[in-house]
């Protein structure tokens, strides 16, 4: 038998499964028959998780009647105040003459007013929580009345829960008024209301209660120390929609001593209720009722709302056909959709299973071709997985031993071309993580050199070691500078800043390694061109204020800024030679009596009391005079004698030297150069905004 490919052949099976559940998916749908879908349909038909609904939100009003009734506040404002409203309960149960009825209402009014605060105006007075307790406690009422012992109420809040009213969400505390002047709902006494009545004996939780005229209500009652509390949600339209939601979007109506009270459905009028007076009889909670409502077949469920309400769940069986003669399009939809489906699902799983063959194959194939950096993916079966692992383990000793042959090689190369007269470059000796490869300068102090990493002697990431000569180290006093230099350059962190990795001491030797800068030094650049345009010394000046300011607000102050110690670079200036800086917190470590710097570039104070932020600017304005004229501001046979200048001389003017040279940029020269530093500029930033807001110089040639 002819091998096919795998691919080819998990397709067919692929193909063969998602074929035999398509078919038994259109076998299982031509059981379910028109009438197994309508008696589902009734099932659904529920009023119980309407019922579980309002059971819930009785508990939490008869929690909230309870701690309301309990407030120690409202009992003492109620004891305190407890004979006018007496007079006034007494008054209203006598059904005394207005003007007598005005009275009483009068005294106790503002007690009434007091309780009314500490219930809707103030919250608990254990808390710190200044909300009302409806909204503190987490729930809202349509409808809340306080009623003394003898059922008269003496205070009523009322919620307009009715978006078709014009005053629909407001709130309003009402006191006892004239009842013949206050519209419904409002009863003066609910002495003999059975609500009250059966709330005296204890909590009464969720009930239908009617309170008013045509005013229906699921409402809890509560005992507390000042007589009851009543809570209650007003049966209306936003119910009916809640309702609605929890029965599958079925039409919701609300009857009512014979009247539509509210329904979900904007369309319904009283002629529907009406029409419901010849089955409303039949309803049962249990079962649904096929009845005729508005001219259509529905199914009905109803829910009793007290002794003259009901809660009405319809759906329409037109709707619930149309449902059913869909199932047989749905089913052809499905096969359709099955076949599709098994398409674009087998194709990529076959694809998925071959995968790691393909990649173990292709991992191979780059191999065979040379590609050391191959690796084949350790997934798929069990089998693919231990041949990937033993392949990569293979590649992987391939790969070890090619990178120590190149490791070697590079070593040999590097031998051939070292100075043989350093003997740290000839004998390539190791600096921590660096081997030094050439000789770049020597200073008075160290000598710097370009190292490369040890472990891989790549080019890409050669550094700047710098190693100070043997007999400076042998100097406790230069050992604590350079260790210094380490630890202030190690804190700062700016692009303009030369960048320090990692230092120690080797063989009595010490060292550090830093980022290594191609360029030239600014001293190389003036050097070869003497005066530079006003164009280049702008920006180079920027940068170079820049990256000091970054050195200053790290407390590091350098006390050696010279040329020398700037170096130009493609990504721009970077500040070099942190050796002679001072930082907060760092004793200085001098020679005694000696002067650190170059006498050049060296402020004022640096001669008489130390260096200081304000002597980095003055190095910088010498800096800056050298960069514009081609020449410092003092010269001198001796450093003493340029010392003595730099203290008493005042600096020769730039523009009679360079007459180019904006009146506002000598200006600044000029207090960067103050004797005093408390003339000089406030920062680095102030100076570098001065020459930002210079005219933008034209192009010139020094």
């Amino acid at each position: 038998m002819k091998s096919r490919p795998i691919l080819f052949q998990l397709l067919f099976l692929t193909l063969v499964s998602v074929a035999s559940v398509c078919m038994v998916i259109l076998l299982t749908m031509r059981v379910i028959t028109y009438e197994a879908f309508r008696r589902e349909q009734r099932s659904q038909l529920s009023w119980r998780p309407f019922a579980q609904a309002r059971a819930i939100r009785a508990q939490d009003l008869a929690h909230l009647g309870r701690l309301m009734g309990n407030d120690a506040t409202l009992v003492t404002a109620w004891r305190q105040s407890q004979p006018q409203i007496e007079a006034y309960s007494r008054a209203v149960s006598e059904n005394l003459a207005p003007a007598q009825l005005e009275k009483f209402r009068m005294e106790c009014l503002p007690s009434l007013w007091d309780i009314a605060q500490r219930l809707f105006l103030e919250s608990d007075p254990g808390t710190d929580d200044p909300r009302p307790h409806t909204v503190a406690y987490g729930a809202y009422a349509d409808l809340f009345l306080l009623c003394d012992s003898q059922g008269v109420v003496v205070l009523e809040e009322s919620t307009q829960a009715d978006p078709e009213k014009p005053d629909f969400g407001k709130v309003s505390v009402q006191f006892p008024l004239n009842p013949s002047n206050d519209p419904p709902p409002w009863q003066p006494s609910l002495a003999q209301d059975p609500l009250f009545q059966a709330a005296r004996q204890g909590p009464v939780n969720g009930t239908y209660w009617s309170y008013g005229p045509s005013y229906l209500y699921h409402a809890v009652a509560v005992p507390c120390p000042v007589g009851v509390i009543i809570l209650a949600d007003r049966v209306d339209h936003q119910m009916a929609q809640e309702a609605s939601q929890l029965t599958g979007e079925a039409d919701t109506v609300v009857l009512f001593q014979g009247n539509m009270a509210a329904s979900s459905q904007p369309k319904t009028n009283e002629e529907h209720a009406k029409a419901a007076a010849t089955w409303i009889s039949r309803l049962k909670q249990d079962q649904a009722l096929e009845v005729d409502w508005g001219g259509r077949p529905y199914l009905a469920a109803g829910y009793p709302l007290g002794p003259n309400g009901w809660m009405v769940f319809l759906k329409s069986t037109l709707e619930l056909d149309a449902l059913a003669r869909q199932q047989g399009w749905m089913t052809a939809a499905l096969v359709l959709a099955s076949a599709l489906i098994s398409l674009l699902i087998s194709a990529p799983l076959a694809r998925r299973i071959a995968a790691p063959l393909r990649a173990l194959s292709r991992s191979m194939a780059q191999v065979g071709e040379g590609d050391l950096e191959a690796c084949a993916p350790a997934q798929g079966p069990l089998e693919i997985v231990q041949a990937a692992q033993a392949f990569n383990q293979m590649v992987d000793g391939l790969r070890q031993k090619e990178t120590l042959e190149k490791f070697v090689h590079r070593l040999e190369q590097l031998r051939k071309v070292a100075d043989p007269q350093d003997p740290l470059v000839r004998d390539q000796t190791q600096f921590g993580s660096f081997v030094v490869t050439q000789r770049l300068g020597v200073g008075g102090m160290a000598t710097v050199y370009k190292a490369l990493p040890a472990q891989t002697l790549d080019e890409s990431g050669k550094v700047a070691v710098k190693v100070i000569h043997r007999s400076f180290a042998q100097d406790e006093e230069y050992q604590r500078r350079f260790r210094r230099e380490f630890e202030i350059m190690q804190r700062l962190d700016h692009p303009g800043l030369v960048k320090v990795l990692e230092s120690g001491d080797l063989n009595g030797l010490l060292y550090i390694a830093m980022e290594y800068v191609e360029g030239e030094t600014l001293r190389d650049l003036l050097d070869r061109c003497g005066q530079l345009d006003l164009k280049t010394f702008v920006r180079l000046a920027g940068q170079i204020l820049e990256a000091v300011q970054a050195a200053h607000q790290a407390g590091v102050t350098h006390r050696d800024l010279k040329p020398e110690n700037l170096m130009l670079s493609a990504q721009g200036v970077k500040v070099m030679d942190f050796g002679l800086a001072t930082a907060s917190g760092t004793a200085r470590i001098t020679l005694s009596g000696d002067t650190v710097g170059t006498p050049r570039y060296l402020a004022p104070e640096q001669f008489t009391r130390g260096a200081e932020g304000y002597s980095d600017q003055y190095s910088l304005g010498v800096v800056f005079y050298e960069m514009l004229t081609g020449v410092t501001p003092f010269q001198g046979d001796h450093p003493m004698a340029v010392l003595m200048l730099h203290i008493s001389q005042p600096p020769p003017l730039p523009r009679d030297l360079r007459s180019d040279i904006p009146q506002a940029l000598e200006n600044i020269l000029l207090q960067m150069l103050a004797k005093d530093p408390r003339e000089r500029f406030r920062d680095l930033l102030e100076v570098k905004e001065k020459l930002d807001h210079l005219q933008p110089p034209r192009d010139s040639s020094a």
